[in-house]
């Protein structure tokens, strides 16, 4: 009986380890910086519905990176629901690769992020 103890324990840490891994291994975004995703591969929103992860393919590179945004918005009115209506431009992207490309600009730390999905020609 103990000596399934040790393996329920180790299973249950890397079920763990699993489950943060998203969140653990994204970078946080940097102010002032746009990033231009060509794919994305998954978009989580944060309960908050401003906080948000992207994890894709940023224009120039190969492999996907995921990172974290988190736009500070003065107003808490107009930060509630920025990553869901974010979330809207990434899923159309997931849908239909290739054809579009979604900016995620971050500007200084008291001013908004924005998201723009560019139809390419």
């Amino acid at each position: 009986m103990f000596s399934s103890f040790p393996r329920l324990v180790r299973t249950a840490s890397v079920f763990a380890t699993l489950a943060l891994a998203p969140s653990a291994l994204a970078e946080q975004a940097a102010y002032g910086t746009s990033y231009v995703f060509t794919t994305v591969d998954a978009v989580m929103v944060y309960s908050s519905g401003s906080n948000f992860e992207v994890t894709g393919i940023l224009e120039g590179e190969t492999s996907p990176r995921t990172i974290n945004f988190r736009p500070q918005i003065g107003d808490s009115g107009a930060q509630q629901g920025f990553g869901a209506r974010c979330d809207r431009m990434a899923l159309l992207l997931m849908t239909r690769p290739g054809r579009f490309h979604l900016t995620v600009h971050t500007l200084a730390s008291n001013w908004p992020t924005t998201c723009k999905l560019t139809r390419l020609p």
